[in-house]
């Protein structure tokens, strides 16, 4: 027989029909399939009570009242990439430690308000004519040397706003600023005759060649090791809270010096050490980019 099952109005009915035609508690349990003791119980609270209708009341309470649901709610969607975990974390920190909530609770609340989880896209979807292109682009220069790869100029312009991408707006939200920075930056390694340097100065970097457009595929930026750069700046970016611009300088500032040239420059050296270089050359091509790009960024300040 099904344990802890709650009877229904038309069960009630039921028992009570069966009970008064001369049925056993038994035999009315085996009918309903629940216990003899249920039977007793449900004949009892119609007698009390006079009606068939199941108390109010009863069962567990919630946790979570309607302000906590609401506030869970706001909380939500202040922020779309904050997790179940996130908002768990949120949402205890000022509930005492008999009143916390799980997780799932969490999750249930929400998608009874209609907020469903959702993975984050980790790629971007490719064509197929696409994707032989990409294939094809680092074939054709594997075999280019160190030499030939320092003459590529790569650059890239980023936007960082202070409250997000303008472009993501949710349905009935009108579309506010709030400002951005734009950034220009290039990795470029400092290769110019003396004579051109003398006269001209960097700029003569800029006009020693005639220079040539580099073939580049559709839907690749990720090829570009600047976009790479910035993608980490990103990730770390959304993890802060900025309220101006001059807190959004502020963060790209402790985020390029403490995460990419500290966390990330010795990962560098010793990814392109494993590639049989010179420890020496290594280090010192690497200090001179990140000093570049930083320059170059804080001239677009």
């Amino acid at each position: 027989m099904v344990k802890d099952r709650e009877l229904t109005e038309k069960d009630r009915v039921r028992i009570k029909v069966l009970h008064d035609a001369g049925w056993s508690f038994r035999q009315i349990g085996q009918d309903i399939k629940c216990s003899h003791s249920v039977v007793k119980y449900a004949l009892e609270s119609v007698a009390g009570t006079g009606t068939y209708r199941m108390r109010q009341g009863r069962g567990r309470k919630q946790k979570l009242t309607d302000a906590d649901v609401r506030h869970l709610k706001i909380l939500s969607t202040s922020d779309r990439r904050k997790t179940t975990a996130d908002l768990q974390v949120e949402l205890n920190a000022s509930r005492a430690e008999s009143e916390k909530v799980s997780r799932m609770t969490i999750s249930r609340q929400l998608n009874e308000q209609g907020l469903k989880g959702r993975v984050a896209a980790k790629k971007q979807l490719l064509r197929p004519t696409n994707i032989q292109k990409r294939l094809r682009l680092p074939r054709e220069r594997k075999h280019w040397t160190v030499d030939v790869w320092n003459k590529v100029l790569w650059t890239d312009e980023s936007e960082f706003e202070v409250f997000g991408q303008n472009n993501h707006r949710k349905s009935g939200e009108v579309e506010h600023g709030g400002g951005s920075i734009m950034i220009y930056h290039n990795i470029l390694v400092d290769h110019g005759i003396p004579s051109g340097l003398k006269l001209i100065g960097r700029e003569f970097i800029y006009q020693q060649h005639i220079l040539e457009l580099m073939d580049w595929t559709n839907q690749s930026p990720d090829l570009n090791p600047i976009e790479q750069i910035w993608d980490l700046v990103d990730l770390k970016i959304d993890c802060t809270k900025v309220s101006s611009t001059a807190s959004l300088w502020e963060q790209l500032e402790t985020i390029w010096t403490d995460h990419l040239i500290h966390a990330y420059m010795p990962k560098c050296i010793e990814l392109l050490q494993s590639r049989y270089l010179c420890q020496q050359t290594v280090q010192l091509y690497l200090i001179k980019w990140s000093v570049r790009v930083f320059c170059n960024c804080l001239s677009t300040s």
